[in-house]
């Protein structure tokens, strides 16, 4: 076994090594050996086989890997100058991308990615079959902060460039393997980095471009969501597709601004009923000043109102013809 290993760390040429583990501790010695800190189990025990097919061009690998359920973590910051980051595309079986609080879970074809310096954890629940390549972050196009926006975003393997991502990873692990020289590796390298950043940038193009001024995309919201109170459907969701962002996205920004997408619609249209109210007289039904800012359910409408201001939509009315009043007769 520790001869496999040894010839499994990637040398100065473009040959892939490929290596067997009939057990979960031969499969730990398979990884460790193959320079990922990681830590591997099989929850609840059980047997465990796998095999793993490396191939390294310059400073990019790309690896296939083929096993039975088990999970992968990295539970720990990984000391590193620049850093790495790691794509996964799923040839078969499922499996579940975790990091910064997101989860991306990828069924054949599907593509996602992590941070490989930070925290991060894979699980795999069936037998699979997934191709990964890493390579260092300063290659690609988009700089950590705006990729740091979707890690363990899962990426559709059926749209746009998805299945040609598969196939070129594909050929780089099983049609390269003649050695090649150190320029011909980088070449190869840059070129498969260059797809995954074309990739990306297509598919997140809103999204980065919402990154770069995310003052604007707030300031169009909240102004979308002034101009709609009035409408019933008006949710989070609504607002994040009237900007052609995604819902996580929109949320981050007015987490942002110390609020939230649907506390703000909350916040906005109970304050229209507020001024309102103080405007109309006791014949005017109380749901039907909820309605006119959307909120169409009169018991909810006072719940929240009276959650907001202290009395409810009724006694506020009330208490503020009655200063109103007072305040007249003293001014005369």
């Amino acid at each position: 076994m520790q001869d496999d290993v040894r010839e499994l760390r990637p040398t100065g040429t473009a040959a892939p090594a490929t290596v067997a583990a009939g057990n979960l501790e031969e499969w730990r010695g398979v990884v460790h050996a193959d320079h990922l800190p990681v830590v591997v189990d099989v929850p609840g025990g059980g047997a465990f086989s796998g095999t793993l097919t490396a191939h390294r061009f310059d400073e990019l690998v790309v690896r296939e890997f083929e096993a039975r359920p088990h999970v992968v973590a990295q539970t720990s910051q990984v000391p590193a100058d620049d850093g790495c980051y790691k794509f996964g595309v799923q040839l078969d079986g499922y499996s579940l991308f975790c990091q910064d609080g997101r989860e991306a879970a990828l069924t054949p074809g599907d593509l996602a990615f992590c941070d490989a310096t930070r925290p991060y954890e894979l699980v795999f629940r069936e037998s699979f079959r997934m191709l990964t390549v890493m390579f260092p972050k300063s290659w690609f196009t988009f700089g950590p902060d705006t990729m740091a926006h979707f890690t363990a975003t899962r990426f559709s393997g059926r749209q746009g460039a998805g299945p040609l991502i598969a196939k070129t990873l594909w050929d780089v692990v099983h049609h390269a393997a003649e050695p090649r020289s150190r320029q011909a590796q980088r070449e190869v390298a840059r070129s498969v980095v260059g797809l995954l950043s074309g990739y990306v940038g297509a598919r997140c193009a809103d999204e980065i471009a919402t990154l770069a001024a995310p003052e604007t995309l707030f300031s169009r919201a909240t102004e979308f969501i002034a101009a709609h109170l009035a409408d019933p459907q008006l949710t989070p969701a609504a607002v994040a597709r009237s900007q052609h962002v995604s819902l996580r996205l929109l949320q981050r920004e007015f987490a942002a601004h110390s609020t939230s997408v649907a506390g703000w619609i909350r916040e906005q249209r109970l304050e229209r009923c507020r001024r309102d109210l103080e405007r109309s007289d006791a014949r005017t039904p109380i749901g039907e000043v909820g309605a006119r800012w959307g909120l169409i359910d009169a018991g909810t409408f006072s719940k929240a109102f009276k959650a907001a201001y202290g009395a409810s939509p009724r006694e506020y009315r009330v208490v503020h013809r009655t200063t109103m009043q007072r305040s007249r007769r003293v001014a005369i």
